[in-house]
């Protein structure tokens, strides 16, 4: 727990009997007891503000005007009023700033107490009132103003309603300190611990937290105090990668196919072997689920070029020549290689498994003849990718086949989805022991998602190169 004995030259600015206070906390704090206004926050604080600023957003992720904040006031901040030391994984704070709502527990601002696990999207209710947070005024429902612009004072609703009790926070917060000792230590100790051995892929357009949830193991000191965390039943949790898997046998090969992976537009990407059975199972599986006449002759014969097993379909193809949309989704054998075309997967995938690829190996992975001491994780991540990679396949298959077969779009078995993957990194002992992957549904329209597909001449061009 942080304690200054720093004097300083604002009523309450100490902060020592307001551990773990965030730093909008440590701002309404010294705003509210000092009757500041926001036309005073430039003389007092050297902040501008405009009436469109959420000063909870810039006071957490900016380090510049914390550090303003901080010095303005005298007094060095907690350890514990950043952001970081909340968060159980790595790699998850620019996602928290792109969704970022001010979550707050009534009762602790009625004494200008706040503090960043209230912003956690697992989180509830206050752990400490048990009460539930909220991101709106509690007497209109209107969206707390973080700024004091609309209300002519910080944390006052346009409605009239005040959120803070200036004679409550004076006494500062020592009737609340055994109940944050006891609620929010025990959290912060293991969020230490678990943002040492856990790493966050997300994707790049996500606006929240909420699918780490269904990633994270919260340990018995966090499940005893069950009612103040998110209550997900896990419904997407899909893939679960340990190294007790059958492994890749020639990684060095197949991470250097993969390679290409870094392109922002893979094109056409050759296969390691290891992926080629799952590929035809999956490609398997879903021409056999498609009804009559969905594919023509030609297009079968494509995909049985390639090993799908499509034999007793063949009795009713549909008549009509290949589509060249369609010629695009079995992998192409050229002179005993295998080339797959990306053109028909969702961009968020392939993004998703060079990210991964990148943050286990290295950067350049697909170039570097040895890895050091990350080659003995290759096997585990390029396991993890083939999951990525066929799920993004099947998803590929669907959205593009929906466009010529009548009926897949209405079938709950057949109709076209996209989702994007959410991907744990776990770490033992300074090794990759799992990997962890949800997948959640793409918030956009699956047929206008997907790269349009390059015309014929294009696609044989490349593989040419690639021979």
């Amino acid at each position: 727990m942080d304690h200054h004995a720093h004097p300083s030259s604002f009523v309450g600015g100490d902060m020592g009997d307001a551990p773990y206070i965030s730093d909008f906390g440590a701002f309404i704090r010294v705003v509210r007891l000092n009757r500041l206004r926001p036309q005073d926050y430039f003389a007092a604080f050297g902040m501008r503000v405009k009436r469109r600023d959420d000063l909870s957003a810039i006071l957490t992720f900016s380090q510049a005007r914390q550090a303003q904040f901080w010095r303005a006031i005298g007094t060095p901040p907690p350890s514990t009023a950043s952001l970081e030391a909340w968060i159980p994984v790595k790699g998850a704070v620019s996602v928290l700033e792109r969704g970022w709502l001010f979550r707050f527990c009534p009762e602790c601002l009625h004494q200008a107490y706040h503090c960043n696990l209230m912003q956690m999207p697992w989180m509830e209710q206050c752990p400490v009132h048990r009460v539930p947070l909220r991101t709106t005024c509690p007497q209109c429902d209107t969206r707390v103003d973080a700024t004091g612009e609309r209300g002519g004072r910080l944390m006052v609703c346009t409605c009239g309603y005040d959120l803070v009790d200036e004679g409550l926070a004076s006494r500062g917060s020592y009737l609340m300190l055994p109940a944050i000792q006891r609620t929010i230590w025990p959290y912060l100790d293991w969020a230490l611990q678990a943002r040492s051995l856990n790493r966050l892929i997300a994707p790049a357009e996500a606006a929240d937290l909420s699918p780490l949830v269904e990633l994270m193991h919260f340990p018995a000191c966090l499940s005893r105090d069950a009612p103040a965390l998110a209550g997900f039943s896990k419904p997407h949790l899909r893939h679960l990668t340990t190294p007790g898997r059958a492994s890749v046998h020639d990684t060095a090969s197949a991470r250097m196919r993969l390679g290409a992976l870094a392109s922002s537009d893979p094109g056409i990407v050759e296969l390691p072997n290891a992926m080629l059975c799952g590929l035809r199972a999956t490609a398997t599986a879903l021409i056999r689920s498609l009804p009559d006449r969905a594919l023509s002759r030609g297009e079968l014969a494509l995909f049985m070029g390639f090993g799908v097993d499509v034999d007793d379909v063949l009795s009713m193809p549909a008549p009509r020549k290949a589509l060249v949309d369609i010629a695009y989704l079995p992998p192409h054998h050229v002179s005993g290689r295998y080339f797959l075309s990306f053109h028909a997967m969702d961009k968020t995938a392939s993004q998703a498994a060079h990210s991964l690829m990148e943050q286990v190996l290295g950067p350049g992975y697909g170039t570097r003849v040895k890895l050091g001491a990350a080659e003995a994780d290759a096997p585990l991540a390029l396991l993890t990718v083939e999951a990525i990679l066929l799920r993004a396949y099947s998803e590929g298959m669907r959205t593009v086949l929906a466009k010529y077969v009548k009926g897949m779009a209405s079938s709950r078995k057949t109709r076209p989805r996209l989702s994007v993957p959410w991907i744990l990194l776990t770490t033992d002992r300074g090794r990759l022991s799992s990997t962890r992957i949800a997948w959640f549904p793409r918030q956009m329209n699956a047929l206008t998602s997907l790269a349009e597909p390059s015309s014929g001449a294009e696609l044989a061009a490349q593989l040419a190169r690639r021979q």
